[in-house]
């Protein structure tokens, strides 16, 4: 009797063990959110117009020959502040169009024509290429002006300044004193090359953006 007993209890315990670890708290894992077919929220009905360019902004784009132009816009209350400052902006504009063309003409050129690995100051260099797109931008002319007045009274002013000549000159100039101080024999040819690849390269750059 005890043995049966003894073996009834053994089963027992042991349905229990083998129970206990499905009755186990099973660990809940949160689910990625799905937003397929979540509500948008409501925003406020806009009217889309194609933005278009003004007629100076338009000119600025296109350029003439080798002569580049630049646009430049302001807003102010003084209406002639806000012209004054267009113009600015215009020709800050040229100078750093200017002054990124030499620079990859310089380095255009120069990739083919050096001597014994010998190179000037980078400075000296830089200090060219200010001067040349100082001198160009004291030599730029307004092609398009254009005035609007808005409808808290102030003014937006719209402007295209232009070169009136050729910054070659200018270019081959400080090529060639670059050339002298390395010992090397211009290059015309090269040089030539260089300054039309470039100009090509700026070109379409403007007229991408049309």
């Amino acid at each position: 009797m005890k043995k049966n007993f003894a073996y009834g209890m053994f089963t027992a315990l042991a349905c229990v063990g083998l129970l206990l670890p499905s009755c186990r708290t099973k660990t809940v894992y949160a689910p990625y959110p799905n937003y397929t077919n979540a509500p948008q929220a409501q925003m406020p009905h806009n009217d889309k117009v194609e933005e278009e360019l003004d007629d100076c902004e338009k000119e600025s784009l296109q350029m003439e020959g080798d002569l580049l132009r630049a646009y430049g816009s302001a807003i102010d209350y003084d209406r002639d502040f806000a012209r004054q400052s267009a113009v600015a902006n215009a020709r800050a504009q040229m100078a750093s169009d200017i002054q990124a063309l030499v620079t990859n003409v310089f380095k255009n050129y120069r990739a083919t024509t050096t001597k014994n690995n010998v190179s000037t100051s980078e400075a000296d260099r830089q200090q060219d290429i200010i001067s040349i797109a100082e001198e160009v931008i004291s030599r730029t002319t307004i092609t398009c002006s254009k005035r609007y007045r808005l409808s808290d009274g102030r003014y937006e002013c719209a402007v295209c300044v232009s070169m009136v000549q050729s910054a070659s000159e200018d270019i081959e100039k400080a090529v060639l004193s670059e050339d002298a101080k390395l010992g090397v024999r211009f290059d015309a040819e090269q040089f030539r090359k260089s300054y039309q690849e470039e100009l090509e390269r700026y070109r379409q750059q403007k007229q991408s953006q049309l």
